[in-house]
């Protein structure tokens, strides 16, 4: 199968789909190809999409810090 141009193997599972009467697996395509493409290597999940985007926010607002008060905090966490 490796050897099949991408028209063939299209041509191949749509003859696939077109031949299937298992509804369960046509609803389980439809979804697969209702999905949106994502990198796989750069997936986030909802919750670290949401901390990235606050902190996107608190960067363009001006709410950071410096790198003397970043050392700072960070000697903090180290000594306790």
């Amino acid at each position: 199968m490796t050897d099949m141009t991408v028209t063939e193997r299209k041509q191949l599972l749509m003859q696939r789909i077109w031949m299937t009467s298992d509804a369960d697996m046509l609803q389980e395509l439809e979804k697969l190809l209702n999905t949106p493409e994502t990198d796989p290597y750069l997936f986030f999940s909802p919750a670290l999409k949401d901390l990235i985007d606050t902190a996107l926010c608190q960067m363009k607002e001006g709410d950071v810090l410096t790198d003397e008060e970043m050392e700072k905090e960070m000697s903090g966490w180290l000594e306790n």
